[in-house]
């Protein structure tokens, strides 16, 4: 029956993510339900509203049966290396035989198709993609022009648009195409995403606001956290990601991750002009650059980031920390360690990790300690001090 994985950020979990843990077990037969989990920082590129250890108990409690950290590299990147550390994670740990995703077009086929032709990137895809690209339009645009030239073989130009607009119907092809990629042989499982599913957007706007989050549809042991707790808010980072820009050369700026020179230029004169964050990143967002992409490249900055670990990070992943296990499902705990091909963690050692693993490491440490002093616990050190929890 085999085991199954999501990949997630769980930003809060809500009612949808409930649904999609107990949907894919039931669609697979899978006994076994492991998730990959975004540490401190996400997607989007921000701290996630709480910790991950946090986190990843929610999720045990909404029926995984364990938890394992995708590390800040890949965490707080593009779509594209999102994906590929998520089925990097999946291939390496060796247990897994299927995944699932959610999507608003449930034709595991036609998305399929999709990525397979991203994949491939045929000879007049590839013309068109760079001649939209020279125009001027932003890769998302881009992408959109050269497939309605150069549609996927047996599906139509609308359809395969349509998927790419969706957020995470697109993702869901990232991660079809990186399970191709990489020759993980997982069986997807995609589960439709309900249109009435509340987004994880509109629970943190309700925390941000101090609006009545027992009336959203998020759990109640996520709700009693998120009234109780202290969340983490991202505009807490404004004013000190604005004044590393300002004190940042623009030879330090262009040597970091996705800074294409066009982009550093712009960022590095509006760091010069405005005082505040939002009023930077609008003078530089617009159809090249999404507000996401500037959020990730201005905190990879700050981190320290280098194209160096990340196009390592593309070809090994450094190690699968565990976050949590369902009580009596230590066992999987003892598949990891027989299967695994890279480093498997119960806690923060990192003497016997490579060299690039301990830079990962020490990458999400920073993470953490930074994410942790807009919550309740603002100390350092949770990289180490916090260990296996069993839920």
């Amino acid at each position: 029956m085999g085991i199954i994985g999501i990949i997630c950020e769980y930003n809060p979990l809500h009612g949808g993510h409930f649904r999609h843990i107990a949907s894919a077990k039931k669609a697979s037969g899978a006994d076994t339900l492991v998730c990959i989990m975004s540490g401190a920082f996400v997607q989007r590129g921000e701290p996630a509203i709480l910790d991950v250890h946090t986190r990843a108990r929610w999720a045990i409690q909404a029926g995984a049966d364990a938890v394992i950290l995708l590390p800040t590299i890949y965490s707080l990147s593009s779509a594209d290396d999102f994906a590929r550390g998520g089925v990097m994670a999946m291939k390496e740990s060796g247990i897994f035989s299927a995944f699932s995703f959610g999507s608003m077009n449930p034709d595991v086929h036609a998305l399929e198709a999709l990525s397979k032709h991203l994949l491939r990137e045929p000879a007049e895809f590839s013309v068109a993609m760079q001649e939209a690209l020279k125009s001027g339009l932003g890769y998302p645009a881009a992408l959109t022009r050269a497939m309605e030239i150069c549609p996927p073989e047996g599906l139509d130009a609308k359809t395969a648009c349509n998927i790419l607009k969706s957020a995470n119907d697109s993702l869901g092809v990232r991660y079809l195409l990186e399970n191709e990629r990489l020759c993980a042989n997982l069986t997807p499982y995609v589960i439709r995403r309900d249109a009435e599913d509340i987004s994880a957007s509109i629970v943190r706007q309700a925390v941000h606001e101090g609006d009545c989050i027992p009336c959203l549809d998020v759990p109640h042991f996520v709700a009693e956290e998120l009234v109780e707790g202290k969340a983490c808010d991202p505009k807490f980072y404004d004013n000190i990601l604005a004044a590393h820009l300002r004190m940042t050369s623009k030879e330090q700026l262009s040597t970091c991750p996705d800074m294409p020179q066009t982009l550093c230029d712009v960022l590095y004169a509006a760091a010069r002009k405005y005082a505040d964050l939002q009023s930077i990143i609008l003078a530089v967002s617009g159809k090249n650059y999404t507000h996401a992409r500037i959020r990730r490249a201005i905190w990879h900055s700050y981190l320290g980031v280098t194209e160096e670990l990340r196009n390592e990070a593309k070809q090994h992943f450094p190690y699968l920390r565990v976050l949590a296990v369902k009580n009596g499902r230590q066992d999987i705990l003892s598949k990891l360690a027989k299967n695994a091909a890279c480093p498997v963690l119960t806690d923060g050692k990192t003497d016997h990790l490579s060299d690039f693993a301990k830079s990962c490491a020490a990458l999400d440490e920073k993470a953490m300690d930074l994410q942790a002093m807009t919550l309740s616990d603002p100390t350092c050190g949770s990289w180490y001090t916090k260990r296996l929890y069993i839920v």
